[in-house]
């Protein structure tokens, strides 16, 4: 009696209790993934956890439910399956940029023919800025000739007396012997009786025998040189006429003997020297004659 009572008032009272268990955490969210993916995509996922799962299994519609519905902490554990017990990540493909191969040579063509102010300059330009008149005629005077002798470049500190020019015009100039012994040379020009200049500076004396050119050196050289002509190869098909003397002509008409004669310091220097017509001609080497050209059935090498 007392059983049934405790049972009315108690309903299920001595009956086992039943324990359901709770739905798993990783389900949230699985309705709209359902809806997205559909059943089969989830079915595979739940019950396939390795490495073919995640992304292969759902794809990215699922991928994306799935973060609506389960949050980002459930697609990062379905990226972790994916990657299998190495790992791996999956490959990432490389995304087109829409610039062609093609394009990317050209530019990097014009770079290589950029000039040093930035512009870039066509081949066309490259090739008329190399090669044109203008660059034909800012090439300098040669130095060699053409056979490769040394050309004389103009002035006068490149000329020198030969030690026998010097001893024939001296000889020619020898008076005596002073009382000292040492030889005593007439100028030409005063008649005055003097000596070389290392005894002059040993004796303390202000005058001393020179040679002196009787036409000024840079003008009988000019004047009496034959010179050489030539048609100069400048590159690329150009050419241009040259005039020049070689060194070794330049040098044999300064120590001409016939232009030379022994003058005192005193008349050979002064207001003689600083009105010297070789001032005028100092520094002229070889000259251009004429505009460049190019010889006929010559093609441009460039």
């Amino acid at each position: 009696m007392a059983a049934r009572q405790e049972e009315t008032e108690n309903p299920g009272a001595g009956r086992p209790t039943r324990t359901r268990p709770a739905a798993p955490a990783a389900r949230t969210g699985l309705p709209a993934l359902q809806r997205d993916a559909g059943n089969d995509a989830v079915t595979g996922w739940l019950h396939n956890p390795g490495p073919a799962a995640g992304p292969a299994v759902l794809g990215s519609a699922g991928i994306a439910a799935l973060q609506r519905g389960a949050g980002n902490a459930a697609v990062n554990a379905v990226v972790q399956r994916s990657t299998g017990p190495t790992g791996d990540t999956p490959t990432v493909q490389r995304m087109y940029s829409g610039r062609s191969t093609r394009d990317s040579t050209r530019q990097q063509r014009n770079r290589d023919r950029t000039d040093p102010s930035g512009r870039t300059r066509s081949s066309r330009q490259q090739g008329a800025t190399r090669h044109d008149l203008s660059w034909a005629r800012r090439q300098p005077v040669p130095t060699r000739g053409e056979n490769n002798e040394r050309l004389w470049d103009g002035t006068r500190d490149r000329l020198s007396f030969w030690p026998q020019t010097t001893q024939n015009v001296l000889g020619r100039a020898y008076t005596r012997n002073a009382r000292n012994g040492h030889q005593l040379f007439r100028c030409a020009n005063c008649r005055q009786e003097v000596h070389q200049r290392a005894v002059a500076d040993q004796l303390g004396l202000d005058n001393w025998v020179e040679i002196d050119h009787r036409t000024a050196i840079l003008d009988y050289v000019n004047s009496n040189a034959d010179g050489d002509t030539w048609a100069h190869d400048l590159g690329h098909g150009w050419y241009r006429q040259v005039s020049a003397i070689t060194h070794d002509e330049a040098q044999a008409l300064y120590n001409a003997e016939s232009n030379l004669r022994a003058y005192c310091q005193h008349c050979n220097g002064g207001a003689r020297a600083a009105a010297s017509t070789s001032r005028h001609f100092d520094r002229v080497g070889a000259n251009w004659m004429g505009d460049p050209f190019q010889d006929e059935g010559s093609e441009d090498e460039g």
